[in-house]
């Protein structure tokens, strides 16, 4: 292979010449062996010059690109959903924008350096590193306009809708194919431009490196700032501070620091401040959401109490005679829905699901502008008396910066240690709340007991299911025999039943019980490894075992009835605003659901967060896991051989951005 260098080697046979000088001549040497023969240079040497000088050249080359990406990814500030307001917003958009790029720099400098150190032809390293990084700043811009369009990052999902879905879910028109031709080709001659004058700047004939963007110090600013914009959020998420808290997921791969927690635990931050400072920060709403999509229309149709209770974990079914007599015995006085799936695998979008009504990837933008239910919002407008007692922490899933985040004094963390005590702190809460409650106002109380949660008990209760395990642990669950760990799960159940036994009782005794609409449901399920692939516990997938859970709802002079339809959670909203608050407007203005009682089954519906969800229908279940497209299962998780449809994906998609502004 020829080179020629300035001054020096004019033509060599060797790539030795193009890194080392030869003694203190400018002569090069005839050929690779005399090379080694003058100087006595061994290869090691050759290859430490050469990975030398192709280090420092990747260093510059890589802030050259860190600088092409802040440049494009300005485009996600430039939206009206995500344009920062006022100075602490902008201070997190532009420290968080320029540290998290120079963050992704560093790490991609560190991966490609190593692979780059053992390719000896230069040529070779600069058309791979032109093509690598074309692509991924084209992959860049792409993302921009995917952001603004449907409010999430590209990810395989989208390549495989664009693949596969012949145009029914992503169309791209000529025109579009054209602008992105032109992009990639605009984005690779800038490259070859701009990288090939600092390789010709990098380099001396004598092979040492000249020309330096201090790089490291780019770096180290870059690590330096990010770290400063996590600050900014997490002190920013304390204080529930809406105009930064909404832009932590603005950026491709963001992950945004909370601390609310730590800082509380440590004190570093008074308690009693942060509720003054919350009222004074949070004036301005600069939610991305339009939800409701148009003005909701009630009329109080009537003075029905409602006693919402959610039991964590709770399996569609344990509501038997033998295990949870008290809940069976309400299910054969109430409608129940023996077909109902939660809206997720796990307790943060199954619970949102129920009092929002629309899919878990709009979770994070309800907590950054802490909007409330339109439920919530109209029990209250309607005066209704708030009796709110979870045992589980409301703080974690963030319940107080969403579903009762308009409930004033909401109290967010129970005193006992246990969660079997809790659940009894909880049952005793509501005894409290009936002894107090305003009796010319109808109620809404919600209850949570999370004792199931964990399959746990008192220490002296019985246990009516043996072999059952002596404590609950998620780290010796084994695949060869399930009955001990469910036992004990069962056994948990029937304790948190006559929580429920207790809590239906004193509703009785109160006199509220004829008046009183009582629901009975979960958050989501668990598994026991029912499709035996190991899967246990929950957020693990989209089976039955996870996400079918018992709907019970005992509702005044409505009398029993089994109801075999498809429901879901999303229909709880539309059904209690409907026939409890007396709402006119269409449930399609502010939930994906419908009216339970409508006796529809629903086409299909999506159940958790924007990169791990699933699409739910009658015979099949299509899983999208962390962006990537998988199998379509029946609800037991086994393969079908079918393809997903593309137009089922195309509504699906419609629906996790129709309640986002338009711009």
């Amino acid at each position: 292979m020829h080179y020629s260098f300035p001054n020096s080697c004019v033509s060599v046979q060797c790539e030795e010449c193009r890194y080392l000088r030869v003694g203190h001549s400018r002569e090069c040497p005839t050929s690779f062996t005399s090379a080694f023969e003058d100087t006595n240079i061994s290869f090691t040497s050759s290859f430490t010059a050469r990975a030398s000088v192709t280090n420092h050249w990747l260093r510059q080359a890589f802030i050259v690109n860190l600088g092409f990406a802040l440049l494009i990814a300005l485009r996600y500030l430039s939206t009206p959903t995500s344009t920062p307001s006022g100075p602490e917003a902008w201070a997190f958009a532009l420290t968080n924008w320029f540290g998290q790029f120079a963050v992704l720099s560093m790490i991609a400098y560190t991966l490609i350096m190593p692979f780059f150190m053992l390719v000896r032809s230069q040529k070779f390293q600069q058309i791979l590193f032109v093509l690598l990084t074309t692509f991924i700043q084209l992959l860049l811009l792409l993302d921009t306009f995917v952001y603004e369009q449907f409010r999430f990052h590209i990810n395989f999902l989208v390549f495989e809708m664009f693949l596969k879905g012949h145009g029914q879910v992503i169309a791209v028109d000529n025109y579009s194919l054209s602008i992105l031709l032109f992009s990639a080709i605009a984005i690779g001659a800038i490259e070859c431009f701009v990288l090939g004058k600092i390789w010709n700047k990098t380099l001396i004939p004598e092979g040492r490196p000249k020309f330096s963007l201090s790089s490291g110090k780019v770096l180290a600013l870059g690590f330096g700032i990010f770290t400063l914009s996590q600050v900014i959020y997490s002190l920013a998420d304390f204080y529930q501070y809406r105009p930064v808290v909404r832009l932590g997921l603005v950026f491709p791969l963001s992950e945004p620091l909370k601390m609310k927690n730590f800082y509380a635990s440590l004190g570093l931050i008074p308690k009693e401040s942060v509720a003054s400072s919350q009222e004074k920060l949070n004036l301005e709403d600069n939610s991305e959401l339009n939800y409701p999509l148009s003005p909701i229309r009630c009329q109080k149709r009537s003075k029905l109490n409602v006693l919402w209770i959610v039991v964590d974990t709770l399996r569609s079914d344990m509501v038997t005679s033998e295990i949870m007599p008290i809940a069976y015995a309400l299910s054969q006085t109430a409608q129940s829905f023996h077909h109902h799936m939660s809206g997720s695998n796990s307790t943060r979008h199954g619970i949102s699901s129920m009092f929002y009504g629309i899919p878990g990837t709009y979770f994070e933008s309800l907590r950054a502008s802490q909007t409330a239910p339109i439920l919530m919002d109209e029990f209250r407008r309607q005066s209704y008396e708030m009796g709110i007692f979870a045992s589980a922490p409301l703080t974690m899933p963030e319940f107080d910066q969403t579903v009762f985040s308009h409930i004033p004094g909401l109290k967010t963390l129970s005193r006992s240690e246990t969660d079997y005590g809790r659940d009894q702190e909880v049952t005793e809460e509501f005894h409290r709340f009936l002894d107090h409650h305003d009796k010319t106002r109808p109620f809404f109380s919600f209850l949570f007991f999370d004792a199931l949660h964990q399959s746990n008990m008192p220490p002296d209760y019985p246990k009516l299911f043996e072999p059952a395990r002596d404590r609950s642990s998620h780290l010796d669950l084994s695949a060869a025999d399930p009955t001990p760990y469910f036992n004990r799960y069962k056994n948990s159940a029937h304790f948190v039943d006559t929580k429920i036994g207790q809590v239906l009782s004193e509703l009785k005794k109160s006199g509220l019980d004829a008046t009183t609409v009582v629901l009975l449901t979960a958050d989501h399920g668990e598994e026991f490894n029912d499709n035996h692939l190991n899967y246990w516990g929950h957020n693990s997938n989209y089976s039955d075992a996870q996400v079918h859970v018992p709907m019970v709802i005992r509702w005044p002079r409505k009398g029993h009835n089994d109801l075999e339809h498809l429901t879901s959670h999303y229909d709880l909203a539309p059904t209690f605003m409907k026939h409890v608050l007396g709402c006119a407007s269409q449930p399609d203005a502010y939930s994906s659901g419908k009216d339970l009682f409508l006796k529809q089954d629903f086409e299909w519906i999506v159940e958790g967060t924007s990169d791990n969800y699933a699409v739910i229908r009658k015979n099949d279940v299509t899983t999208v896991k962390f962006g990537s497209m998988s199998e379509v299962t029946d609800h037991h998780l086994k393969a079908l051989e079918t393809e997903p449809d593309p137009a089922m994906l195309q509504q699906v998609f419609h629906e996790m951005r129709r309640f986002y502004k338009s711009h």
